[in-house]
Formats: C-alpha cells, sequence, structure tokens
C-alpha cells in the first residue's frame, strides 16, 4: 500500500505552502517512507528559497526540516549507496523465468501461440526491459511462433517514449526483414502521433505521405494531432491547411477537429474565421442528430414491419392449428356414425 508525503512550509506566523499526497512509489518499510516524504519537503525547501531570492528577500541561514523518524533521521544523514548496475548483465539470465515457463508449456504439450507473445511482450514493457524483448521475439519466432502487428504496435508504443526516432526506424525495418509484418495504420498513427508531441511536424507531415502511398487513408485522429501540433506552436495556417485537405480527402471533421481550429483562430484573433468554423461545427452537429434521428425512426418503422410480420405469422399458424384440429374432430364423428350403423 502506498503511504502518504505531506509537508507544510510556515512564514512568519502563517503557513503559505503545503502538500499532501501519495507517493508515486511503494516502500517495503516505514523509514523509507518517511525518506522520501523528507526528500519531497527537501525539494520544495529549496523552491521556496529560490523563489524568495527572486522576491529579494534572500535567506541566509539554513532551512530546518522537521520530521519525527529516528530511522528516517539517521539516513538522511548517512543515507545508503545507489545499487550498482552489473557491468556485464547477461540478458539469457533475465530472461530465465519466461524460458521456463515456456519449458513447463512445452513438457505439457501446451505450444506458445501469438496470445503467448503478446502477453510475455506486454509485461516486460510494463517493466521497461525494452532491450530484451527484441531477443525474446527473434527466439520466440525460430521455435513457436512470430509476433503479430498487434504485438509490435504495443512495443512500438513503448519504444516511442524512450527512443530516438532513427532507433524506431531501424526496429520497424527490422521488424520487416525479419517477420515480414508491414507497417499498418495504427503503426502509422503511433509515428505521427510521436513526431507530434516532439513538434517535429515535417517529418509528421512526410509520414502522412508515406502513408498515402502505403494505399491508407488517414483518420479524422490522424489529422487532429497534426492539427494541434501546428496550434502548439502558433502555426495556424498550416493548420488550417491540413484542416482543408482533410475536407478534400472525404474525411469528416468531428469536434475536436473545430474545437482545435476555433481555439487558434481565436488565439490569433481571427475571429471572422473561427465564427465562421462555428457555424459549420453547428451545423454538421445537427446534421448528425438529424441522421440519428432518421435512424432511429427508420429502426421504429422496422421494428414495427418485424412486429407486423411476426403477427401475421402467428395468425397464419393459429389459423393452420385450428384447421387440423377440425379435420380431426370431422375423422372423429365420421368414425362414430360408422360405428352407429
Amino acid at each position: 500500500m502506498k503511504s502518504t508525503s505531506g509537508y507544510a512550509f510556515s512564514l512568519g506566523s502563517g503557513i503559505f505552502s503545503w502538500a499532501s499526497k501519495k507517493q508515486a512509489t511503494v516502500a517495503q518499510l516505514t523509514a523509507e517512507a518517511e525518506y522520501v516524504a523528507a526528500t519531497k519537503a527537501t525539494s520544495q525547501a529549496i523552491w521556496l528559497r529560490r523563489i524568495l531570492a527572486e522576491m529579494g528577500e534572500q535567506q541566509d541561514g539554513p532551512t530546518t526540516i522537521y520530521y519525527d523518524n529516528k530511522s528516517a533521521i539517521a539516513m538522511t544523514k548517512n543515507p545508503p549507496p545507489p545499487p550498482t548496475p552489473n557491468p556485464n548483465p547477461n540478458p539469457t539470465q533475465s530472461l530465465s523465468p519466461i524460458h521456463q515457463t515456456l519449458n513447463l508449456m512445452l513438457s505439457s504439450s501446451l505450444a506458445p501461440d501469438a496470445a503467448t507473445v503478446d502477453i510475455t511482450v506486454r509485461a516486460l514493457c510494463s517493466a521497461s526491459r525494452l532491450d530484451h524483448i527484441v531477443q525474446l521475439l527473434k527466439e520466440f519466432a525460430s521455435k513457436h511462433c512470430p509476433p503479430d502487428t498487434f504485438t509490435i504496435n504495443h512495443l512500438l508504443k513503448h519504444l516511442c517514449k524512450s527512443r530516438p526516432l532513427s532507433s524506431i526506424y531501424a526496429f520497424i525495418d527490422e521488424m520487416c526483414y525479419d517477420f515480414a509484418l508491414k507497417p499498418d495504420l495504427v503503426t502509422y498513427t503511433i509515428l505521427i502521433d510521436n513526431v507530434c508531441n516532439s513538434k517535429n511536424l515535417r517529418e509528421a507531415t512526410r509520414l502522412v505521405v508515406v502513408l498515402h502511398r502505403e494505399g491508407f487513408k488517414p483518420d479524422c485522429f490522424l489529422y487532429n494531432t497534426i492539427m494541434k501540433g501546428y496550434c502548439a506552436l502558433s502555426r495556424g495556417r498550416e493548420a488550417i491547411e491540413v484542416y482543408n485537405k482533410m475536407k478534400e480527402q472525404g474525411v469528416e471533421p468531428d469536434l475536436v477537429t473545430y474545437n482545435t481550429l476555433i481555439f487558434a483562430l481565436s488565439k490569433f484573433e481571427r475571429v471572422s474565421e473561427a465564427k465562421k468554423l462555428l457555424r459549420a461545427m453547428a451545423e454538421a452537429t445537427n446534421a448528425r442528430r438529424d441522421a440519428y434521428q432518421e435512424t432511429v425512426r427508420r429502426g421504429k418503422v422496422e421494428n414495427d414491419a418485424i412486429d407486423a410480420i411476426r403477427r401475421a405469422k402467428a395468425a397464419e399458424n393459429l389459423y393452420k392449428e385450428e384447421l387440423e384440429l377440425r379435420k380431426e374432430l370431422e375423422e372423429e364423428e365420421k368414425k362414430a356414425n360408422e360405428e352407429l350403423v
């Protein structure tokens, strides 16, 4: 269970800075949790001293941090040494639990499949062991089964958070060469979202061209991502160009599209264009609402027609049962008359 860090700073007779928040990590000992809380308070104290110095209130003496855990106080006076990394890590040894599980599956006549690969990759991504995944994927492909595009895209999303763009492209080329897995629309969406977040919009535009060349059609989410990137860089004209290109390609804008552009145009004081887009958004919303109501009406008419057909079939079956019952009664009456004769 996570502990809660809290601190309060006073200046004169009043408290002016305070916080109470759950810690991001789970401490194994109470002293560790207290040590983390003291670290947060110390960081806040340093920041406050700098703010006061900029305001002309230079603090000459030290700032005293009060906390009531003796073990944590001893740790601050004699902090533990940081863990030394293994200079020669053995990736095979670090993957030994996975190998043991795979051997157990094989001994039980359970062949690993694509779901096994996906679960393994997700577990390693959660543990930030990305360097081991490529090796494991090759091992899976040679002994069991290759990964699918869904698994590769999940791994790619994690690689985009910690790897440069060149290594990501090298990884995609390696997957294409080793496993014959070509990038799909989700792959390009992840890449474009990554380069837009890093404000590399030229590369995002190039990827859209590659997307068209590969036979994929960008969706509304992709165009919205690029437009948000241009708006973040205060390049409203390019965002409008992306919007016009989106309309030319027949992609219907959604509320996110309109909100992004209206915010950007209002920020650049292009009020008339913002009002025009606002009217277009209202018309599109009304059109969607009318289409939805028409769909509901048609569905109701179809349901009524289906109910009428069901009632007609039920009446027809009832009429057939009545005819059969009359026929049986006539046959019984005929037999009774013959017996009397």
